[in-house]
């Protein structure tokens, strides 16, 4: 993620499934845990936020600008179905 600078990633079964997504936010969450409390790493289904709000193709931009300054979140998977 970082070499490529890229800060969150989808998270998908072999189906394309959207499961989850991870953050950089969620990263450095579990890298300062592991500093801190010397905890062996983990795999992504442990650290991504599961089942994470997302929007259709078809949603309108403005309903999505909207979401962003109002909610919580700053990144939205793009998923149909």
């Amino acid at each position: 993620m970082l070499r490529n600078d890229i800060s969150a990633a989808p998270v998908a079964d072999e189906y394309l499934t959207l499961l989850g997504i991870l953050t950089e936010r969620d990263v450095m969450r579990i890298i300062l845990q592991a500093v801190y409390y010397h905890t062996p790493s983990q795999i992504v289904s442990d650290l991504m936020t599961p089942n994470p709000e997302s929007v259709s193709p078809d949603d309108s931009i403005f309903d999505l600008a909207r979401r962003l300054v109002e909610g919580p979140y700053r990144r939205f998977p793009v998923a149909e179905n």
